[in-house]
């Protein structure tokens, strides 16, 4: 995968596939130009929509030194913001997307928390559920949910650089102390335009991370607790 000036195109290539992209000239380092042709079937991408669609084509870029890809900063922990809560809580599930069809959902049965590393530490996801799914099921594109009354809500949180860490967090994608959060329902993937978010992580140590959280917008409301094990990372 590389990025390149005078080439709107992200090119990707999976060794795997059949599939190609072709290098006639230059070398894969900052400042160098490089030339060469790409070609991909729709039999070896399924994202394709057409059949027997393909693209094709030639290039000429300049790879790009403000593109490569460094890995976060991990600074010591600050001190906690407080206690940690006693357990893991959702105490208000609405959407400005209607989800009632999907349920009705008992918000005493949110019980579980999970969380998992990504993208190097720049990113901490946190699953609060009403069942003890995997976090590799919550991860998958295809949802774990098989019945009406069962859902998760997924907490992204970012810190830019750096890694993830105590502290709070507002209403953001990859920006310092940055979050989101997605509904996830049978068969459906919600996102419930959040205008504001009060999402606090409390701390992060013992092999723990615990927090509360409060996500708002136009007839949105999604807030809680989690306490959840901590990966090492």
């Amino acid at each position: 995968m590389f990025y390149a000036k005078r080439f709107n195109r992200m090119l990707m290539l999976h060794s795997a596939k059949a599939s190609g992209l072709r290098f006639d000239s230059g070398t894969m380092k900052v400042g160098t130009t490089v030339t060469g042709s790409f070609y991909l079937h729709e039999k070896d991408n399924p994202t394709v929509k057409y059949k027997g669609a393909m693209f094709k084509g030639s290039f000429k870029a300049i790879v790009c030194k403000k593109f490569v890809k460094k890995k976060p900063k991990k600074e010591p922990l600050p001190p906690a913001l407080g206690q940690c809560p006693a357990k893991t809580t959702l105490t208000s599930l609405t959407s400005s997307i209607d989800i009632s069809p999907q349920g009705p959902f008992d918000l005493k049965s949110f019980t579980v928390a999970k969380a998992v590393w990504k993208d190097d530490g720049a990113r901490l996801v946190v699953f609060v559920s009403n069942h003890d799914w995997t976090v590799a099921a919550m991860q998958a594109g295809r949802s774990p949910i098989a019945e009406k009354g069962k859902a998760y809500v997924e907490l992204s949180f970012y810190n830019k650089d750096k890694w993830v860490t105590i502290g709070e967090y507002k209403r953001g994608y990859k920006k310092p102390f940055s979050t989101l959060m997605e509904i996830r329902v049978l068969k459906r993937s919600i996102n419930p335009g959040v205008r504001e978010a009060k999402v606090k992580i409390i701390d992060m140590r013992g092999g723990k991370v615990c927090g509360e959280f409060a996500y708002t917008g136009r007839k949105t409301r999604v807030a809680g607790t989690f306490v959840a094990d901590l990966p090492e990372k």
